[in-house]
This record gives C-alpha cells, sequence and structure tokens, in this order.
C-alpha cells in the first residue's frame, strides 16, 4: 500500500498484494541531505527509498520563468514553490465535461473540478503534460494540434483539507480539447477520479460541490462559446 512517508517525504510500500503493509521510516532529512540521498541513490538508512518513485516539478519564478530547479511534489507543496500546471477544457455542444474528485486526494476531495487538469512533470513541456493528463485520466488520446491553448493563469492555495496545511502555487496554461476529438474512448483513471459529470455551459459552478474557479471558467466560456 502507497502512502507518504512523513519524514523523509517518499512514498513508502512494504511487500506486494495480501503481504503489503503500511510503514513509516523515522529517518529525519533536511532538503540538502534529501537531495544528497537522492543523488547517491542509497536508502541512507531508510528502508522505504525507492528511488524510482515520486514525482518531481520544474521550479518557476512568481513571474513563471524556469528556475533551474527540480524539486519532489511533496516538498513542492509544503515550502509553496511555484511549480507548472495544465488544465483541459473538454466539451460537448453546450455541455463541459467535470470530474468528482476522489474523497482521499490532497486537495478539494469530493469536490467537482474540470474533467483534465494535472501538474507538468519535470523535463516536460506544458502541450505534453496536457496530452499525457489527458490519456491517464481519461483514456484520450489527443495530437498537439488537437489542443487550442486560452490563457494562462495564476492558481494559488494555502489550506488544510484535512491532512495538515496544503500549499500549492501554480502557473496553469490552459487549453480546450478540439471537439471534433472523438469520445468514444472516454473512461476515467478509477485511481483519480470518483465519476464524470457533464454540465450545461450555463451552470451556476460556485457552489459548495465545486472547486471551479468562477474567472476560469467565465474566461474559458467567453472563449470557447
Amino acid at each position: 500500500m502507497d502512502r507518504l512517508c512523513e519524514n523523509c517525504w517518499y512514498f513508502v510500500c512494504d511487500g506486494e498484494g495480501e503481504d503489503a503493509e503500511e510503514g513509516f521510516c523515522d529517518l529525519m532529512l533536511d532538503e540538502d541531505e534529501y537531495a544528497r540521498m537522492l543523488e547517491s541513490d542509497t536508502s541512507a538508512g531508510c528502508k522505504y527509498f525507492r528511488p524510482d518513485v515520486g514525482e518531481y516539478f520544474d521550479l518557476l519564478s512568481p513571474t513563471g520563468e524556469p528556475l533551474g530547479i527540480t524539486k519532489e511534489r511533496n516538498a513542492v507543496h509544503r515550502d509553496g514553490d511555484w511549480h507548472p500546471s495544465v488544465h483541459i477544457f473538454v466539451i460537448q455542444g453546450d455541455r463541459v465535461l467535470l470530474q468528482r474528485r476522489k474523497w482521499d486526494k490532497e486537495s478539494f476531495p469530493g469536490k467537482l473540478d474540470l474533467a483534465c487538469t494535472g501538474h507538468v512533470d519535470a523535463g516536460e513541456d506544458y502541450l505534453t503534460a496536457a496530452r499525457r493528463e489527458l490519456q491517464e485520466e481519461l483514456n484520450l488520446s489527443a495530437g498537439a494540434d488537437d489542443l487550442r491553448y486560452l490563457f494562462t493563469q495564476k492558481l494559488e492555495v494555502d489550506a488544510d483539507f484535512g491532512h495538515g496545511r496544503f500549499v500549492s502555487n501554480e502557473h496553469c496554461r490552459v487549453y480546450l480539447l478540439h471537439p471534433t476529438v472523438p469520445l468514444t474512448t472516454l473512461r476515467y483513471q478509477a485511481e483519480e477520479i470518483d465519476e464524470l459529470v457533464w454540465v450545461d455551459r450555463h451552470t451556476d459552478i460556485t457552489g459548495a460541490d465545486y472547486c471551479l474557479l468562477p474567472a476560469e471558467w467565465h474566461k474559458a466560456m467567453g472563449l470557447i462559446f
């Protein structure tokens, strides 16, 4: 069972299948020590250390310029570093596709969100990340020409969703999946999403059931329709 090691910030897994057990290391590391552990590819005393597991982001300045620094996901959300992300609108006629986030998500659990959102992995560009997220989350294959860039926005979240403080500062590029792309293969990623919901483009998305940004929604609706 994959869990976050609260001390060395790594996902840990002890055993597989029925033999899996939860485990947490007692290794206390600062950022420099953690970086050295990654570079040396050694457990440094942590039996749960796995260099093949974990997400890394390229850090950005507050104005969006690359800093040439790569950092592990959980450390980024702990420290509030700026990093890149993507949102993709999927439409059908006058309807917009939304996803209900899993209840165990680290942010906005159980809320209705855009059908496809995600971070840009280290070494990726925004467009590549958007295409990957569509494939992973919705089982939709899209070429570079199938995505229309709409705008870039800054997203800032500093809240506690029940698991301690969560800070996410993102430079987010917003795209539209071209309406001519077939949705016949549409299928959601059960590990990330509870359900998919179609809503009318005039839907009031300010209710408690949503975690959509009204400014983003209305700007996108104006550009798409």
